[in-house]
């Protein structure tokens, strides 16, 4: 099993190729077909170990990892993006490898509860209305009619009310929320590029007995501690989705966080100013040298740059024969040059 594990720094550079994706692409919608492809490119077991490297950073609150792993689950069905092929290799390689995280997104595609399916019963509430009435309606400026359309069980309205302006996001929720319903609509609001990214949309996601269980687990990570708990014992859910969110809670639980998968970039050095080179000039006139010799002649640039990084530290001017000057390489009365004098 460990024999099949990628290197690390393949993982991480491949991690940060999807990082850089997420950056120069604002769009959602180019930009989880652009994740799907890297996967789909990548041999099954690196392929594997991306995907785990963004389930625990996204399950350790990452947001970067959260957002590259809500891509290519707004792909789905995966197997759609990826082909049956690749799907079947990617499970293969997750269970060989040891990653039921992993594992659960290829294979969790049903629900908890039945799906609803009567096209003659997609909305009661506007029951005399045809589907191109409704659609029109979705479109439009009445909030009465928008408020009834919320019950409509047909994908094609429901995409229509999702880009009306005139929706807002807690119209959104009781669409997510809505029980019975149908997948195709709970769907719609998983890949709406604008209301996944509203935390109570994510949260009536998961907690619909009808969603998909693969929708249901690309967004346990995004929740809170307490609604994973909630998660976790709520009986209504997929026992895949009960499963993952227990396991998000032990690994939060022991504190495991992953090292961040790019270090940060160290901060510029800071341009000394006129006074601390003064300063820095007088510290080595105090220093023997030779009659004649310049001081700033004898201060090399490592020199200037641990006098001045001595006086920040003290938050003052360093001062001689007071215990606050920084330690030097040449000994106590050296000048940082060693035996050269």
């Amino acid at each position: 099993m460990s024999e099949d594990r990628s290197a690390p720094d393949d993982v991480a550079r491949e991690v940060a190729r999807l990082r850089l994706d997420l950056a120069v692409q604002p769009d959602r919608w180019i930009r989880q077909h652009v994740v799907a492809e890297r996967i789909r490119e990548l041999p099954p077991p690196l392929a594997v170990e991306v995907m785990h490297a963004l389930w625990d950073g996204a399950g350790a609150g990452e947001p970067v990892s959260q957002e590259i792993l809500l891509d290519l689950a707004t792909t789905r069905p995966l197997e759609e993006s990826l082909g049956y092929d690749k799907v079947r290799a990617l499970y293969e390689a997750a269970v060989l490898g040891g990653r039921p995280d992993v594992a659960r997104l290829f294979v969790a595609r049903g629900a908890a509860a039945a799906m609803v399916s009567d096209p003659d019963r997609e909305n009661e509430k506007l029951a005399s209305e045809p589907l191109g009435r409704r659609r029109a309606i979705a479109r439009g400026r009445d909030r009465f009619q928008l408020d009834r359309l919320l019950f409509d069980r047909n994908p094609a309205v429901v995409r229509n009310l999702l880009e009306n302006p005139r929706v807002t996001e807690r119209d959104v929720v009781r669409i997510a929320a809505m029980r019975p319903t149908t997948s195709a609509v709970l769907n719609e609001v998983h890949r709406h590029p604008r209301w996944i990214g509203a935390y109570r949309v994510k949260k009536a996601l998961v907690f619909n007995p009808y969603s998909p269980a693969d929708i249901a687990l690309s967004l346990l990570v995004h929740l809170l501690r307490q609604d994973l708990y909630q998660a976790a014992r709520a009986e209504t859910l997929h026992a895949s989705v009960r499963d993952a969110a227990r396991d998000l809670l032990a690994r939060r639980a022991l504190g495991r966080v992953p090292r961040p998968l790019d270090p940060p970039a160290a901060p510029p050095p800071e341009r000394p100013s006129r006074q601390d080179v003064m300063l820095a000039l007088s510290r080595s006139r105090r220093r023997t040298h030779a009659p004649g010799e310049d001081a700033r002649a004898r201060l090399d640039p490592e020199e200037l740059s641990r006098v001045l990084e001595g006086a920040r530290r003290k938050g003052g001017v360093p001062g001689g024969g007071t215990g606050s000057e920084p330690p030097m390489s040449g000994g106590a009365g050296g000048d940082g040059r060693g035996s050269e004098d």
